[in-house]
């Protein structure tokens, strides 16, 4: 039966996906195109669920994902009235949220860090729910094109308390997500081996879900431009990147790339906002002295972020490897300084030794046999 009701669920996902492509649904104005991208994205955690389901009917993390992908679709859409459709369709946005959260506080094993961690996980459904309840009454009219449309809790008059009692819903809903971050890391500080490498995948996943809030935040309570557009994005990437990265840690496949991953994401996501720092200040220290606009500037920053790559990010490898991959870090030294010494022939070629568990990738060798294979070396 369970097994019946996976399937069931992700059907009603892809139905749902399915209806929109082939014309089933209701007709979308050009503002509501984002349901399109919504619905499909809401199909990777209905697999990976129905994938994990088959095999392991009753691991909690399956059914996580096969509701949480239902409840992230637009199957509001298919409300036949209107005015309704409208009203849950501003109001569930959280639900995009809900379900990644819930994954971070029962991952990998499908229960609760401690007895004491029900309380924080009792509190997140009340923020999330309460939240959502009080978004239903919201009886302000809809934004335009839609701004004729009846709201059908236009004529509810509810006490004026109502219109600020979503700020401390609000305020447990964002609180979830840094107890779902702690959850995490506490994971990884307790765990070791194979479930340390399941909970570094949801990790790096996570990462894109506070992210999008702080988007978010940013496009609605601030206004800054463009930020509409990045929040779709991320909210594409977060049920993809989070289910991706369970089914691989659920499933094990590829489950020991995840270190290197790490890796390249903190040297590359530190090396971009070096750069961008570096170059926007080299903008406006010139720009001042030589005047805004020139193209001198824009071409004399370009040139310089361009050469201080490679020596910056041979800086922010090897901080990264000490702070997150000291054996590596440590072997790559111990080999770097064996070379030095064999070119400078104060030892032998034989007598290197690196320390235990030490990984090297095989371009680092085949670097290092061209240099000692080579005449004088």
């Amino acid at each position: 039966m369970l097994r019946i009701t996976a399937w069931a669920v992700a059907l009603t996902t892809c139905a749902i996906f399915a209806g929109l492509v082939l014309g089933w649904g209701p007709e979308l104005t050009d503002d509501e195109r984002w349901a399109y991208p919504l619905a499909f994205v809401a199909l990777a955690p209905a697999i990976v669920g129905l994938l994990i389901a088959i095999r392991q009917p009753r691991n909690v993390i399956a059914w996580i994902l096969l509701v949480g992908s239902v409840s992230s679709s637009p199957f509001y859409l298919y409300i036949p009235d209107e005015g309704w459709s409208l009203q849950f369709s501003r109001a569930m946005w959280p639900l995009l949220y809900a379900w990644p959260i819930a994954v971070t506080y029962v991952f990998p094993n499908g229960r609760l860090l401690t007895r004491r961690w029900r309380w924080v996980a009792a509190g997140a459904i009340f923020s999330f729910v309460a939240f959502l309840t009080v978004a239903m009454f919201d009886n302000d009219p809809f934004d335009p094109p839609r701004s004729a449309v009846h709201n059908p809790m236009a004529g509810v008059h509810h006490p004026g308390w109502l219109d600020w009692i979503w700020v401390p819903f609000w305020i447990g809903t964002l609180a979830s997500l840094f107890a779902g971050a702690i959850a995490i890391r506490l994971r990884l500080r307790r765990s070791s081996g194979v479930e340390r490498l399941q909970t570094l995948w949801i990790a790096w996943a996570a990462i894109l879900i506070p992210l999008g809030l702080l988007t978010c935040f940013a496009g609605w309570g601030i206004g800054v431009p463009f930020a509409d557009a990045a929040v779709l994005v991320i909210l594409m990437l977060i049920p993809i990147a989070l289910a991706v990265s369970v089914g691989t840690a659920v499933i094990r496949y590829r489950l020991y790339a995840i270190e290197r991953l790490v890796n390249r994401t903190a040297v590359y996501g530190a090396l971009t906002l070096l750069l961008a720092a570096m170059y926007i200040g080299i903008t406006l220290v010139a720009g001042v002295a030589v005047g805004r606009g020139s193209d001198w500037v824009t071409a004399g920053a370009t040139l310089v972020v361009a050469l201080s790559f490679r020596p910056l990010r041979a800086r922010v490898q090897g901080i990264v490897d000490r702070r997150f991959d000291r054996a590596r870090s440590d072997g790559l030294r111990a080999v770097q300084e064996f070379e030095n010494d064999v070119r400078e022939g104060t030892r032998a070629e034989a007598g290197v030794t690196l320390p235990a568990d030490v990984s090297l990738d095989s371009a680092r060798w085949r670097q290092l046999s061209a240099a000692w294979s080579s005449p004088g070396a």
